[in-house]
């Protein structure tokens, strides 16, 4: 199975854990594009393309792009149900298995904040997310930077390597 590590939100870390944990949601960011599903997206630099796109018409300034491609494609495509993802906070971290395909809600979001829409269902586990962490190489696989806001880890593990 794939073990992944997620940034749970990029300034209320914690609360957008505990929200995870108490919905049974993981969320990532860049809302603003809408649904993938609905864009039919090829790549993830379509989708980082999009996300460039959508805050360069409001405004914003916007340097992540890239990142948010490579999170939400492997959110949309590449996670698999099953898979473990360590949420990762401020003070605390959790490990949780995916237990649903993506999804695209803007009602139920961490902090009131439609941006985080992209969403998978998770059930949490008693797994020491810093056991796992070190077991699935501490590093991301594609030798990515680890402070993107989603990686998948260096090494896939076996369920008899947990």
């Amino acid at each position: 199975m794939n073990i992944w590590r997620l940034i749970t939100h990029h300034e209320n870390r914690d609360t957008a854990l505990r929200w995870s944990l108490e919905n049974g949601r993981m969320a990532l960011g860049w809302g603003q594009i809408g649904d993938l599903r609905a864009h039919k997206f090829a790549s993830e630099r379509d989708i980082a393309d999009a996300i460039l796109y959508q805050f360069e018409i409001g405004n914003h300034p916007l340097n992540n792009s890239k990142s948010g491609g490579f999170s939400l494609w492997s959110l949309y495509r590449t996670m698999q149900i099953g898979d473990l993802v360590i949420l990762r906070g401020a003070k605390m971290n959790r490990v949780v298995e995916v237990t649903g395909d993506y999804q695209f809600d803007a009602a139920t979001t961490p902090l009131k904040d439609d941006r985080y829409s992209h969403q998978r269902t998770i059930q949490a586990t008693q797994i020491d997310p810093n056991k796992l962490w070190h077991r699935a190489g501490r590093m991301a696989n594609d030798g990515g930077s680890i402070y993107r806001t989603l990686i998948r880890c260096e090494r896939q593990l076996s369920p008899s390597d947990l």
